[in-house]
């Protein structure tokens, strides 16, 4: 058997397994340069692999990065060499996502991505960017408590309710799905409207954050629905007494928020 980091042929996927080996034992320089391959070349050599690229590698970069300085410094100039792509009229969207995820997942680089989003947002028409990336750059947002920027940037309510609706259908019919996966899924729907729900009430949106409320207790368990949605409502500070409200029985008396 041969060890890591000797000369053979590997496909994309061997050679990702055999990074994280490197990282593992801590030799740390070859597996910095396994890593910058996987990023450049991992989807050229197999597109299927575009989700373990911005996922899994990702976060194996992450972890040699905070081993290793020298790491580090190599992949903040795979990050810094996407920037110009930013400034563009009619920017690359997939090396924009590069960028961001890079940020983002392995460099926490908050400022910058707050100088870029800050940037779109002042625009006076919503660039093409911002709508391509507008699921992360809406959960960026909410997570750094931005939520009526959050909200002004949505989509209109009817359109997201009609795409979740349509996932959820899909999944269930996929038998290929484990039972965790199908939670891991829940989740993150659930996840998904209620956030939507706390950026719209926070932009003011209220007709279309309350029709996100009626489909989240439609799709999903009640009582969880109710609870993520009250959680997520106080968190963005737009918590009212119509939320104390969810989940009542016809009869029953309100409670006070």
């Amino acid at each position: 058997m041969m060890g890591r980091g000797c000369e053979f042929t590997m496909n994309a996927n061997e050679r990702f397994h055999n990074a994280a080996g490197l990282v593992q034992d801590g030799q740390y320089a070859d597996a910095t340069k396994e890593l910058v391959w996987l990023w450049d070349h991992m989807v050229q050599e197999d597109r299927a692999l575009s989700g373990v690229r911005s996922s899994y590698l990702v976060g194996w970069m992450k972890r040699l990065a905070d081993l290793d300085e020298d790491a580090r410094h190599e992949f903040v100039k795979i990050r810094d060499g996407l920037t110009p792509e930013l400034e563009k009229d009619d920017p690359d969207i997939y090396l924009v996502k590069d960028w961001f995820t890079l940020s983002r997942d392995l460099l926490e680089d908050d400022d910058s991505i707050k100088a870029w989003i800050d940037g779109l947002l002042s625009m006076d028409a919503d660039p093409l960017v911002l709508k391509a990336l507008r699921k992360p750059i809406h959960m960026w947002l909410c997570k750094h408590g931005r939520w009526t920027d959050a909200g002004k940037l949505l989509e209109p309510g009817s359109l997201l309710v009609a795409r979740v609706r349509l996932q959820v259908e899909v999944e269930k019919h996929r038998t290929q799905f484990s039972e965790e996966t199908r939670l891991t899924l829940t989740e993150i729907h659930l996840r998904d409207l209620v956030l939507a729900h706390a950026s719209y009430l926070a932009a003011g949106r209220d007709e279309e954050a309350w029709a996100i409320v009626e489909t989240t207790l439609e799709l999903f368990d009640k009582e969880q629905a109710c609870v993520a949605i009250c959680e997520i409502a106080k968190e963005a500070g737009v918590l009212s007494q119509r939320h104390a409200s969810l989940g009542q029985k016809p009869g029953e008396s309100e409670s006070n928020d």
